[in-house]
């Protein structure tokens, strides 16, 4: 009962799908959101302070923001919002609410079987191929790439140093359609390349590629690829694999924000095309088998790092004369829907000539003894001179990242520098493993820097690695222990130079 007067009377209970929680007579607080305690008066207050959107009003009053998304209070908040209005119930509709409306069990997000179905695996057009070849295929940056293609009974280790063998002294060829690609054209391409690059974009001439890297914000190393210059005013661009996405959300953003004035297009090509890296002594010979007389391809009509557009009866081909592998190298680039007559006349003109398939593990052999970096050096962590790549950057001229790669402890000489690593006593090296001086392995030893990348020398047959170690220049030349005290590893190594193989790139030249 009330003071002094008759009892208020309740309004009659409402439908469960509009409930009704509007009427003033109502004596004390009216909730409409149990879980972030939103009162009916708060949602009229939204109403009168011009929130009058559904939207507005729930971030207004916070209704709807907590762990249901306002599967319970939806209804209440809108039947007042709307009385509020002086509108017709059902002329609003909920604001948007996020995942999980529905419960989800925790066994869902957290089990431990995921197995291939948990990330969305993209394939390359030369998929089929592969298969038909029996390669074993690996997960790497969001792609499935043939790893090994083995014999009967062979290893990945055995089947890989095979393939990397092979590539040394004969002829291979690798998909490399994961690589990022962009088209970047404009009066002002050659600009904005240049301010993206650490090294110098504007003096490349057309028909011709270059080895470039950036860096992010911060100064660290962001990715590195090749930059091909097709005319004055448009570029092919490709980036490693992992990064293609991050690459063009950055090229993207500086085109669209940060330089707007640049009158320059930022187009990706990254599943538009699809490429092959021909790589080995004979790969030349390979080349002038599939192109006939479309094209020259000696040493001085195509030398190292230029690029041609050929017409092979109706089939347009791009090659880039470049290298990952420290052998001679070109890259054939087509439309992803050519992939297929690309790869039938490819196999056809290299099987005279002994050519080959070779997985990412055979790669992965292959740059490491050459030195070349991916992103298990470039990790997020790592400056130019931690690369040693300085020499690429140039002294004039703004690039993004710089005035940070300058500050005085991104070049510390105790900062972990790339150098290579060879095993003493033919032991296996592991990624990941600690650089340390001791002779035998002591707990809490301070370490001078880690193993990058592992794996087994195609020309020596001996263990090797990239590692990052601190006072590099100093210790190279001498020795250190590589040691893994989980997995009982404790190896004596040699400090090298990064190149362990063909450091005068005559090779890739030839």
């Amino acid at each position: 009962a009330g003071r002094g007067g008759a009892a208020a009377r309740r309004p009659d209970p409402a439908p469960a799908s509009a409930p009704v929680v509007t009427d003033p007579r109502v004596a004390g607080k009216a909730f409409v959101d149990f879980q972030n305690d939103v009162t009916a008066a708060d949602v009229r207050l939204a109403a009168r302070e011009g929130y009058t959107s559904p939207e507005h009003m729930k971030r207004y009053t916070t209704q709807g923001m907590a762990t249901d998304q306002g599967k319970t209070s939806n209804g209440p908040a809108l039947g007042v919002l709307t009385d509020a209005r002086g509108l017709r119930p059902g002329d609003l509709a909920a604001p948007t609410f996020r995942p999980p409306f529905t419960p989800v069990a925790f066994g869902a997000i957290a089990g431990r079987s995921v197995g291939w179905h948990a990330v969305p695996s993209r394939r390359t057009p030369f998929d089929e191929f592969h298969r038909a070849d029996g390669a074993v295929f690996v997960r790497s940056g969001g792609w499935l790439r043939p790893l090994y293609y083995p014999r009967p009974g062979e290893t990945l280790g055995q089947a890989s140093l095979r393939e990397a063998r092979y590539v040394r002294s004969q002829v291979g060829v690798f998909d490399v359609s994961t690589l990022g690609k962009v088209d970047v054209s404009g009066p002002d391409a050659a600009s904005f390349l240049e301010r993206l690059y650490v090294n110098r974009i504007e003096t490349l001439p057309v028909g011709r590629s270059r080895y470039g890297i950036m860096l992010r914000d911060d100064g660290i190393v962001m990715d590195d690829g090749t930059v091909t210059r097709l005319a004055e005013d448009r570029f092919y661009v490709t980036t490693t694999s992992a990064k293609a996405h991050d690459v063009v959300r950055m090229m993207e953003r500086l085109t669209e924000v940060d330089w707007p004035d640049l009158r320059v297009a930022v187009t990706e090509l990254t599943e538009a095309r699809a490429a092959l890296a021909l790589t080995g002594p004979k790969a030349r010979a390979v080349l002038a088998r599939l192109v006939g007389d479309a094209a020259d391809v000696s040493n001085d009509a195509l030398p190292f790092m230029a690029v041609r557009d050929v017409t092979l009866g109706g089939l347009p081909l791009r090659i880039l004369r470049v290298s990952f592998t420290g052998e001679l190298g070109y890259e054939l680039h087509v439309d992803s829907q050519h992939a297929p007559e690309l790869w039938q006349r490819l196999i056809a003109a290299g099987e005279p000539v002994g050519l080959r398939r070779f997985g990412l593990e055979a790669l992965e052999l292959l740059r490491i003894e050459k030195g070349f970096l991916t992103g298990a050096e470039i990790n997020g962590q790592t400056t130019l001179a931690d690369l040693a790549h300085e020499r690429f950057a140039k002294r004039e001229g703004a690039y993004v990242g710089k005035p940070m790669s300058l500050r005085q402890g991104m070049a510390d000489p105790d900062r972990p520098r790339l150098v290579g690593l060879v095993s003493e006593d033919g032991a296996p090296l592991i990624s990941g493993a600690h650089l340390v001086e001791g002779g035998m392995y002591r707990p809490n030893e301070p370490t001078q820097g880690h193993v990058t990348s592992s794996g087994t020398s195609p020309v020596t047959g001996l263990p090797i690695a990239l590692g990052l170690l601190a006072r590099a220049r100093e210790r190279t030349g001498g020795t250190i222990f590589a040691t893994d005290p989980l997995r009982g590893s404790h190896i004596k190594v040699r400090v090298v130079d990064p190149c362990m193989y063909d450091p005068k790139g005559e090779r890739v030249r030839g």
